[in-house]
């Protein structure tokens, strides 16, 4: 076993330690302290049998003297509340480290300060060659997002003016204004916050853009194909079949868009994934939305050809409900789903271009999973039957808690990237 090319000094890094593993003639990794502890505890390692190495060490040495060593948030050995009780229940099932010093007051601290237009300006303007900052500059700490709301805001307005003027005016005309606004205004806001979360700022608005759109249509006619191919299933999983379809749709529209470019950070999968997902939720949301008006009509026309006096459905109203319910709800679902599922595929994939032997990582399958279940559980009947709309809240905060600790680890492995930069640091390949 060569040495991972270290000088023997010891360095003391004061972010969190990251490991490198030796696992036969591969090296994997990096890896933080607790996913290594869940590994052992799970049985997927054995400590004593597995060499590792992190900075500060001279060569490889067992795991298990390796551990005792680390440092640990004195919270994870407190007593944790039962809102962190789920938390650590959701990131082990999902195999991520537990979430450490996040808040949610600090996460969404600046939504309410002050921003002038430059500044609003300038956070879209990055991405490019030129616009991408050095990783030496990139903080790598909690990142605080704002514009989103300022986005969310804009569509509120925007849609509440357009609503007010058809029940002031009737003029149908307003009404595709209605139904666009109502259904991409929420889903591109959330989206914009995942543009922030992206502390690295390598990924442009074009980029982003082409992900919305044309990653959003690639995953509806995908869905369409694996809908045909799934239709017998129906009958067994009734409207749960499409997490079979659509989640693996929207996964592979994703990677097809990022196949030429060298992605390695989560914090890039949870971006392109949010794209693509909020783009599918987008046009499928107009498309009931556009449905339902006529299904209302038809129906309406039926009751009248029955001599029906009662029962009859507004189409207008049945829309505006259907578009205002869906945008709720909108950033539970299809974005956040889409988005842990390629950070999951860009964690597997690290450093490696796109292969077959990415979908072997049982890291990807195990998120990749929870995603599709949480879309089966979504759709089926006895979920909004026994639980209403506090189910599908249940289900959005797994996906979210999930997405926090994904956001994480982009963030410690910047930090780790930087770290090594500073004292000009490689870990060699394993022979």
């Amino acid at each position: 076993m060569t040495s991972p090319g270290l000088n023997s000094r010891s360095i003391i890094i004061e972010i969190i330690m990251l490991v490198y593993l030796s696992i036969g003639d591969r090296q994997e990794g990096p890896y933080s302290v607790e996913e290594l502890r869940q590994k052992v505890q799970e049985g997927e390692i054995v400590a004593a049998e597995t060499l590792a190495w992190h900075e500060g060490l001279p060569s490889w040495c067992p795991l298990q003297s390796v551990l005792p060593k680390a440092q640990v948030d004195s919270r994870s050995q407190s007593n944790p509340s039962f809102l962190g009780r789920i938390t650590d229940h959701v990131t082990t099932a999902a195999g991520s480290e537990k979430i450490e010093g996040f808040s949610l007051g600090n996460f969404f601290s600046e939504v309410f300060s002050k921003h002038d237009e430059d500044k609003i300006e300038a956070s879209f303007a990055v991405g490019t060659q030129e616009t991408t900052p050095p990783l030496e500059l990139v903080d790598a700490n909690w990142p605080k997002p704002w514009l989103f709301f300022r986005c969310l805001c804009a569509a509120v307005i925007v849609y509440a003016i357009l609503l007010w003027g058809y029940r002031k005016f009737e003029n149908p005309n307003l009404l595709p204004g209605i139904m666009l606004v109502g259904s991409f205004g929420v889903p591109i806001a959330t989206l914009v916050l995942f543009f922030e979360v992206n502390v690295l700022k390598n990924l442009s608005v074009y980029r982003v853009i082409k992900g919305f759109m044309l990653g959003g249509v690639l995953a509806l006619i995908g869905c369409l194909f694996l809908f045909e191919i799934l239709s017998g299933w129906n009958e067994l999983l009734g409207a749960s079949v499409a997490g079979l379809t659509e989640e693996p749709a929207k996964l592979l529209a994703a990677i097809w868009l990022v196949r030429q470019k060298n992605i390695s950070n989560p914090l890039n999968g949870l971006l392109l994934g949010a794209a693509v997902g909020a783009g599918f939720a987008a046009f499928e949301s107009a498309g009931y939305a556009f449905n339902i008006v006529f299904d209302s009509h038809n129906q309406n026309i039926a009751l009248l050809l029955d001599g029906a006096t009662s029962g009859f459905t507004n189409p207008v109203q049945a829309m505006i409900a259907n578009i205002e319910t869906r945008g709720l709800l909108s950033p539970l679902a299809h974005i956040v789903w889409t988005a842990i599922s390629m950070a999951a595929f860009v964690h597997a994939k690290g450093i490696r271009p796109i292969s077959m032997e990415v979908f072997k990582d049982f890291r990807f399958w195990r998120v990749f999973g929870i995603a599709i279940l949480l879309h089966m559980a979504w759709n089926s009947q006895w979920l909004h039957q026994f639980t209403g709309y506090f189910g599908w809240l249940g289900l959005g905060l797994i996906a979210w808690i999930i997405m926090i600790s994904q956001m994480q680890r982009g963030l410690k492995e910047i930090k780790h990237e930087q770290s090594l930069a500073t004292h000009n640091l490689q870990p060699s390949p394993v022979p």
